[in-house]
Formats: C-alpha cells, structure tokens, sequence
C-alpha cells in the first residue's frame, strides 16, 4: 500500500492534499499508519474504536466521489 500511495501516478490522481492524508493514516510512520499496524497484528482490540471506524468509513466515501474530485480540480486548473 505504501507503493501505491507514493507513486506519481496515484498522488497525481488524489491530488496532493488526499494523496498525504491517505499517507498519513495508512502508510506514513509519523501517522497512524494503520496498514502496517492491522497488516501485523500490532493493534489491540481497543483500537478499533468509534473513531478508527469514522475515519475508515471517511475513506470510503472520499473513494467513492474520487471521480467528481478529480473532475473539479481538472475543471479549476
């Protein structure tokens, strides 16, 4: 995961600002980095909280509209 959200083509695709917060709560060590921490057993059954689950599910929704943002930010360059 930590490839696909440094790579160009995804970060140029996110736009900068979704691309680092992505970063930040999957990959980035200085951030939650919750894919190494899920991916290795690291995270205890009190991490997964109310507000673990709202940020994952902000996620979603944010991949879910991907196609619009990219739209606007294209439409506004």
């Amino acid at each position: 995961m930590g490839d696909i959200l440094y790579s160009e083509f995804v970060a140029n695709a996110l736009g900068p600002d979704i691309t680092l917060h992505f970063q930040a709560l999957f990959s980035d060590p200085r951030g939650l980095n919750l894919r190494n921490e899920m991916a290795h057993g690291l995270l205890g059954p009190s991490a997964f909280d109310d507000h673990l689950a709202r940020l994952l599910i902000h996620c979603l929704l944010v991949l879910g509209v991907w196609k619009e943002l990219t739209k606007k930010r294209d439409v506004e360059s």
